[in-house]
């Protein structure tokens, strides 16, 4: 219908077909729904654990998610649970409909089984009327939701996103 959705870190992990309460199990969807939406689906995930987050700056002017950006470096080191995708969003993706905002450097960390270019931060529009749809895979932990946290990069991600899917041009 074209309204906006935003998703964050454990939304992809709703509709599986097993129960793992650390993670490590790979687990399966029940529906397509997550897959279809976000362009991907959670399957599992690694310890929580150090790790490097490369930020891509959204080359397009259409992207208000640019402001609150600027206040990430373009790497950084998080402490975060680094989710695993049944498949690559922009793989997923009709071509041009999926942008990554955020990688997550799979050298930097145990258990990534994304490759080399694993998103962990994205965007896309979606299907006729172009729905903007975000999704940010960081932020397992409270402390990242707080002026506590790692240096407010999650925040920043989520305020982005807010920009992105309500069309801000701030």
């Amino acid at each position: 219908m074209g309204k906006p959705v935003l998703g964050l870190h454990a939304c992809l992990a709703s509709f599986l077909d097993g129960r793992d309460a650390s993670g490590a199990t790979p687990l399966g969807a029940t529906c397509k729904l997550i897959q279809d939406v976000f362009g991907a689906h959670f399957v599992n995930h690694p310890s929580p654990q150090k790790g490097r987050v490369a930020l891509r700056r959204p080359a397009s002017d259409e992207y208000a998610m640019d402001t609150p950006l600027r206040s990430i470096p373009d790497t950084y080191e998080t402490y975060d649970e680094f989710f695993n995708f049944r498949l690559d969003p922009v793989a997923f993706g009709v071509a041009g409909d999926v942008t990554v905002v955020a990688t997550v450097d799979e050298s930097t960390y145990q258990g990534g089984s994304m490759g080399a270019n694993h998103p962990i931060v994205w965007s896309r529009k979606l299907g006729a009327k172009a729905a903007r749809v975000f999704y940010c895979g960081l932020g397992h932990f409270a402390s990242d939701y707080s002026a506590d946290g790692p240096g407010d990069h999650t925040a920043a991600f989520i305020k982005a996103g807010i920009d992105y899917v309500l069309g801000s041009t701030q």
